[in-house]
């Protein structure tokens, strides 16, 4: 390989390109077969310097119709990562140096989006889990899907060691351009499958592509060091071209040319018929772009099916290898879907706009100035127009007449207008309610009256635009995860399974990486984002399965706990006794809590009988009152202090209950002798416990009241309560017997 030394020649332009295209027939190379070229590692050194020259050239073709066809898609990427990184260039309008502040809208966005997305993707180091597919009902899938996702997690996190951080950078890239690209393959100089980002205009195919496995070509733009081209050559990878140095991109210095400036090569998959067969192979075309030159081409075939026709064989299909996954934001029709950059450049520009003038308005009210008659106003010997104040500062003037103010006109401006207040108040709710930018969705409280459940809601509502997201990002990341899956298999599954002999799924066997169909590899997150809040609620639903027999009880604990982010959640778990406990000692359990069930309702039986018994205590208590009441109207003397005494022991007794009431809720036995305000027992017939005697009415001098009016039911009445002793129609207040008008004159109740 020959770099070429100064002078240094500017290259030709592409329309210059004269040399027509070359069709696979017009090749000169002959004799190469399916297999030659499936197997050779560089197939260009199969072909004749005459037919690489022509291959070279349609590709730089194929590139520039491509890359022109982009051209406005470009533009809006460019525009939108400088609102991103709020680049603003010097205003000369409507002065120099007048206002162009950039309102972070799409910054907003953009971090809002990447700070939701991005710690959902690594779970208690998972980020691969597998899935089993179809029943499995000895278990056997569901272990080999244990170890598949923890040596898959494995790989990517620690022998790809720079996954994460590119899956980070990819993240924040395609909320802003709408499309990245992941490409996947093995490299054999580091040894491992690699998997890096690549940014959406680096990628580059018609704008009218859909989707990658139908493209007829894809061209991946990078750079190459010079020392990188030096190593591919010598390792066999690249042919042994001469390259000139102006073929580099870079930028000439007041030093001169950078000589250690990268060179651009153009890694194009595309389809050529080098076997002449009439159909086109699926091949990887390494081109250094400014030269021409072929570097490389290797095939990619997969799966080669043949149809068979008596003794002739011929090539019916040839399934690729695809290397690149597309990561797409909001999808468009296109390949290269919107993001933030498209969806939110036009509304970002208006508030930059409206900020702009308002700034530059309240600037101009500020500053002053007006006009002043001329030569009626000397400043300083000089009748200048310019006049600088500082803070607290003042100037003499020169001035002939009676009042200033005659000969000055203070110009005044109207400052920023109420319109544009309003207008931009509109146009940022509009945008935030387009980008998800609400105040409940960035940490802030909905409001001091809103609901927990009204909150989940609203933060439901509120991420069904990036659940819609999150689900492409997830099905992006799955057709990602089964390329690294497949390139394992092949190139590297034995460095694996000896760097990680096992983990707790066991040891790797041969078939856990083969894609049978058995078991699939999905993302640890799933195609939902959220957040901690909701997977805390959907946790706490699971808890009240655990005493359901069948039910894994472990999983639920497991899933709890996860959802509570805690740290290190495997060291609150003991494999050894997490044991399922078997139907004898659940139907033990469920026993005792019907016992338990029982008691309780008993005691609340008793507590409703005791409080009815109280009720009707109260009752009599509110009767005697009112007959007391009625008596002091119209009655003096021992018949009026005899009630009044029988009332008090009616108190005492309601007292009574109501302490024995309160000493049966906190379980205890109450000591009724030593109660406050206890009761003394009253005269009268054993039994009776000490209520008044005879005919249920109060005891006057052994005998009943006038009128026979039962205040309490005792011997000889029965209770308000007919359950209770001595219940019956005689107990409790006798109002159906009017007293005598000669005895006591007491009115009936």
């Amino acid at each position: 390989m020959v770099f070429a030394e100064y002078p240094v020649i500017s290259r030709p332009p592409r329309e210059q390109i004269t040399q027509p295209l070359v069709d696979a027939m017009d090749l000169e190379t002959e004799d190469l077969d399916l297999e030659q070229l499936q197997s050779a590692p560089n197939v260009a050194e199969l072909l004749e310097e005459n037919d690489r020259n022509a291959i070279g050239q349609r590709v730089l073709r194929d590139y520039e119709v491509d890359e022109a066809s982009l051209e406005d898609w470009r533009k809006g990427v460019e525009e939108g990562r400088k609102l991103f990184q709020m680049l603003t260039k010097e205003k000369t309008f409507p002065w120099p140096g007048a206002s162009n502040v950039v309102y972070p809208l799409i910054a907003q966005a953009v971090m809002n989006f990447h700070g939701r997305a991005y710690p959902n993707l690594v779970k208690e180091g998972q980020v691969v889990r597998g899935q089993v597919i179809g029943p499995d009902p000895e278990g056997k899938k569901a272990a080999r899907a244990k170890r598949l996702g923890e040596a898959l997690s494995y790989y990517l996190l620690e022998r790809m060691d720079n996954w994460e951080s590119e899956h980070d950078a990819l993240l924040l890239d395609y909320a802003i351009t709408g499309t990245a690209f992941k490409k996947t393959y093995y490299d054999p100089r580091r040894g491992h499958v690699v998997s890096e980002w690549v940014k959406a205009e680096d990628l580059v195919t018609h704008q009218r592509t859909k989707n990658l496995q139908q493209a007829q070509r894809i061209t991946h733009v990078y750079d190459l060091y010079f020392n990188e081209i030096v190593e591919m050559v010598r390792s066999g990878a690249f042919l042994d071209e001469d390259l000139n140095p102006e073929s580099a991109d870079g930028e000439e210095g007041a030093g001169g040319l950078d000589l250690e400036r990268p060179h651009r090569i153009l890694e194009q998959h595309r389809w050529l018929d080098l076997d002449k067969d009439g159909y086109q192979e699926p091949y990887v075309v390494t081109v250094h772009r400014d030269s021409g030159k072929v570097l490389r081409i290797r095939s990619r075939f997969r799966k080669v099916i043949f149809k068979e026709d008596g003794e002739q064989r011929s090539v019916a299909r040839i399934e690729p290898v695809h290397y690149f996954t597309v990561y797409q934001f909001i999808p468009s029709g296109s390949l290269y879907a919107l993001g933030y950059s498209q969806l939110l450049y036009h509304v970002n520009q208006m508030i930059n706009t409206l900020i702009n003038i308002m700034i530059d308005a309240g600037a101009l009210q500020n500053a002053g100035g007006g006009f002043f008659k001329a030569g009626a106003v000397n400043i300083g010997g000089d009748r200048s127009r310019t006049l600088m104040f500082d803070i607290g500062q003042w100037h003499g003037i020169h001035f002939s007449g009676d009042d200033i103010r005659k000969v000055l006109y203070d110009r005044i401006s109207q400052g920023p207008s109420p319109a544009l207040f309003n207008l931009l108040d509109i146009l940022i709710k509009s945008a935030e309610k387009l980008a998800s930018i609400t105040d409940v969705l960035t940490g802030q409280p909905p409001g001091a009256n809103a609901s927990p459940t009204t909150t989940l809601a609203m933060i439901e509502q509120g991420l069904q635009q990036f659940n819609a997201i999150y689900r492409r990002l997830h099905h992006s990341m799955r057709e990602e995860f089964q390329k690294i899956q497949r390139l394992i298999r092949e190139y590297d599954f034995d460095s694996l399974r000896e760097a990680r002999p096992g983990g707790e799924g066991g040891a790797l066997e041969e078939t856990d990486f083969d894609q049978d169909g058995l078991v699939d590899v999905i993302p640890v997150a799933g195609p939902d984002m959220p957040t901690n809040v909701q997977e805390m609620a959907r946790a706490n639903l699971l808890l009240p399965l655990i005493s359901i027999p069948g039910m894994n009880r472990m999983e639920i604990i497991r899933r709890y706990v996860n959802a509570s982010q805690q740290e290190n959640t495997e060291m609150l778990f003991d494999e050894a006794s997490a044991q399922q406990p078997d139907m004898e000692s659940l139907l033990k359990q469920k026993e005792l809590e019907l016992k338990y069930r029982e008691q309780i309702m008993k005691e609340h039986k008793n507590a409703m009988d005791l409080a009815y018994q109280q009720a009707l205590i109260v009752k009599l208590r509110c009767d005697s009152i009112h007959a007391l009441a009625s008596a002091e109207a119209q009655e003096a003397g021992s018949q009026l202090d005899q009630y009044k005494a029988q009332l008090d022991e009616i108190t005492k007794l309601t007292d009574l209950m109501a302490q024995v009431n309160e000493a049966g809720q906190e379980g205890e036995e109450p000591d009724v002798a030593k109660q406050p305000g206890r009761m003394e027992p009253l005269a009268g017939n054993a039994g009776n416990a000490g209520l008044p005697q005879g005919g249920g009415g109060m005891d006057t001098a052994g005998g009943a009241p006038p009128g026979g009016g039962r205040i309490f039911g005792g011997v000889g009445g029965e209770s308000l309560n007919p359950s209770m002793p001595g219940g019956g129609p005689g107990g409790g207040m006798d109002h159906g017997a009017a007293p005598p008008a000669s005895t006591s004159g007491l009115p009936p109740v």
